[in-house]
């Protein structure tokens, strides 16, 4: 797997690969197939002020330019075609190595951990999923602990 590029102040960085989760039940490719689609993608309280820093931005530039108020929790934006707006045209995540809770959570999230057809769907449209069952991947995930096994909204899966 090779790294990427991705811009922080002082221009272009490159990304260490994402390493495997829960016992490598999913390895991230970076195809981009989770920056697609409109909600979803909400910051953690604390993730605001590093992500501004990192773009090289003012807190309230980072909102205005990226983040929407919405539930009382900030998302991040999409384009008009549905894209996360930290998607390069490239493809690689601008943020990639400084990504959202809610990224680096993909695809342990509540809907695949708790019903076999969400887990059936995120399997089809993600190629990082290994060609794991349902409750093989269920044991991975709790087998590898930590964040990358609990949904967002912050309340646990199990």
């Amino acid at each position: 797997m090779s790294s990427s590029n991705v811009v922080g102040p002082g221009g272009p960085q490159k990304a260490p690969p994402t390493p495997g989760a829960a016992g490598g039940a999913f390895v991230c490719l970076r195809c981009g197939e989770c920056c697609l689609g409109r909600g979803g993608v909400w910051l953690r309280a604390g993730e605001t002020g590093p992500l501004a820093e990192f773009l090289g931005l003012e807190p309230g530039r980072l909102e205005e330019d990226y983040l929407a108020w919405k539930n009382g929790v900030w998302e991040v934006k999409t384009g008009p075609d549905n894209v996360c707006l930290f998607r390069e045209p490239s493809g690689d995540c601008r943020v990639h190595s400084l990504k959202p809770a809610a990224c680096r959570a993909w695809p342990f999230y509540r809907g695949p951990l708790q019903d076999e057809g969400a887990f059936l769907e995120a399997r089809e449209v993600c190629p990082g999923l290994r060609p794991l069952d349902h409750d093989a991947f269920r044991r991975a995930c709790a087998a590898g602990g930590g964040d990358a096994c609990r949904g967002l909204p912050p309340r646990d899966w199990r």
